[in-house]
Parts: C-alpha cells; structure tokens; sequence
C-alpha cells in the first residue's frame, strides 16, 4: 500500500467515525458524508484541493465535527506545500495524546518534523532520536511502499556527511534488523561503517543489498532494478562504494568488477540539451579506473576517462582524495 492510499483509508474511517458520532447534530447522517468523501478524493488527483473542496461542500455540517477532525484536514492541506511552524508540532502532538489510536496525527507528525528539520538547524542527537521513533512505534508507516519516497526522512541528512557511530549505528542497526527489504536503512548503515573505516562491516552490509537487489530482480520479467524506496541510482551507489573498499583494502581486480559495472550502466538524466549520462555522482568510479589505468599503464583509458569528468572536476576537492591522479594529469601536462 502506498501512502496516499493508507492517508484516504484513514480519512474515510476517521470521516465514519466523526459523522457517526454527530449525525444528530450536523445534519448529515456517515453514509451521506463517505458518499461525499468519495465523490471528492481519489487515489489519483490532488488530494489538496479534493480536502479543499471536501472541506467546503460539508458546509455547516462541517462545523459540528470535533476540532480535531479539523485540524486533521487542515494540516493535511498544508502538508501539501511542506511548510510547518512550531504552533502546528504542539496542535499535532496535542492530538497524538488526545486520540492515541488514531494513525494520521503521527504521519502528520513525521511531515511536521521533516520540515521543521529542513528549516533550522538541528542536531545529530534530535535526527537519530527521530529515527528511532519512527522505527519503534510507527511500523505502518515504515512500511508502506513509498514512505520513504513521499516522506523525505532519509533526506535529511546526505549521505555523504558525517554520521556519527555513537549517535547513529545503534539506530540503524535496529533499523536494517527490523526492516531487511528497507535498504535505504541498510545503505546508510554501509557508509556509517565506511566513515569509520570499519570495511568488513561495511562489505558484509554492501553484498547483502547487492544480493537482494539481484535476486528481486530476477523474479521481474523485465529484470529491472529499482524502486519507489530504493531507486536504480541508489543501487548504482552501493555497488560504487563496494569497489571503493575493494580498492582501499588492496584488491583491485575485485574493485573493479563494481568500478566497472557503474561506469558501464550510468543513469541517464534529462537536460535541456537532451538526455546524458550521470556523471557528477560517480566521480569516484572514475576516480579509481583513472588511478587503475596509472598502475596498469593504460593511458588511453586514462585520458578517456579524464576527458569525460574533466568539466565537473572544479565541484569538489577531487585532488585532496586521489593526488596520484592529479600529479600525473600534471605530469603528463594534460589540461585540467
């Protein structure tokens, strides 16, 4: 089930719920609301504007509902345009406490979060304890289809800072442990092992998505990689960072089963110009097959590959990571 999907299930049980309660008074009995609700949400429109117009046909019979039904509705329209203040995390865990059972305030809860996160600062320690929350209480949610897609959460933070054992690896440990088919949980626990230098988890970890990944695959009739949680590019990534370890542990020819299997099934992007492969991203692919090439003496390769990346080289400090591929670019006074 997807999360739009869940959402719409939800509403329609908490709209029964509300009109059965205060039929009397609101003058409109649940069977006429659901026929309402119905008639304006669908799994495929806009779901802001089916609330907006939900919202406005109810009429007076809307000012009966307990506030908060209302408040629901009104957050979940806002949701829509990812803005929310402080005011709307103390309305939304107010109704947590208010009406435990109900499952829309904590999604309502994850969105609010999310933004405030993306608003301010915020501190290792909060994000973690985010996580955890989620992974401990919210398994429904976790475990839709798209949660992490429609969500963001794991977007918080890149991939690529620095995540903190202490703070994250007992999170995502329990993570991965209770949502095996979640890789996106399990690909950051690989980097939190490859940042510490702790390689052997972190392979370990690597070859168990790479091997799920395939086998998922092979049961598809188009063999296809990739999902809504757990896209192609973030399977290409995996399989980079396994022959980044391979490379630093001294087994080339290993690592570059990995290096070459990325730099041979790039992902295309669309541009204004047309579609080209995706570069920026895998820089360390090429990175590590130019700094090969060096060790093996294949210079057309080299310069192959060189001219390839050359045009994104000035967006990182490429030269701190891999000198040797810069002191013979140098060397062989090729122009950078």
């Amino acid at each position: 089930m997807e999360l739009k999907e869940f959402l719409i299930k939800e509403l329609r049980n908490l709209t029964t719920r509300e009109f059965s309660k205060s039929a009397g008074e609101s003058q409109i009995h649940a069977e006429e609301a659901l026929k309402l609700f119905d008639s304006c949400i669908s799994k495929e429109g806009d779901l802001e504007a089916e609330l907006e117009s939900f919202s406005a046909k109810l009429g007076k019979a809307g000012a009966q509902l307990s506030a908060g039904y209302k408040v629901i509705i009104d957050l979940l329209i806002k949701d829509y345009d990812r803005y929310f203040d402080k005011n709307d995390l103390i309305r939304i865990e107010q109704g947590l406490k208010n009406d435990p059972t109900n499952r829309i305030y904590p999604l309502l809860w994850v969105f609010c979060k999310k933004s405030l996160f993306d608003s301010d600062e915020y501190l290792d320690n909060e994000y973690a304890q985010f996580i955890d929350r989620i992974v401990e209480e919210y398994d429904y949610l976790v475990n839709l289809d798209d949660f992490f897609y429609s969500t963001g959460i794991l977007l918080i933070k890149h991939i690529w800072e620095r995540w903190e054992s202490d703070i994250f690896l007992p999170v995502f440990e329990k993570a991965s442990s209770r949502y095996p088919d979640k890789y996106e949980f399990r690909r950051i626990l690989a980097y939190i092992h490859y940042r510490t230098k702790d390689y052997d988890e972190a392979l370990s970890v690597l070859n168990s998505i790479i091997t799920s990944v395939e086998e998922e695959a092979k049961a598809k009739k188009d063999y296809s990689i990739g999902s809504a949680e757990f896209p192609y590019f973030d399977y290409l990534d995996v399989v980079q960072l396994t022959g980044m370890i391979h490379y630093a542990l001294g087994d080339p020819e290993k690592a570059m089963v990995n290096i070459n299997y990325v730099l041979d099934n790039l992902p295309v992007i669309i541009t204004k110009d047309g579609e080209e492969p995706e570069i920026m991203s895998f820089v360390d692919s090429f990175m590590i097959r130019m700094h090969h090439s060096i060790k093996t003496g294949n210079q057309e390769q080299f310069v192959k590959d060189y001219k390839t990346i050359k045009g994104v080289l000035f967006l990182h400090d490429w030269e701190n990571e891999y000198p040797e591929v810069f002191n013979y670019i140098r060397e062989k006074k090729l122009d950078l």
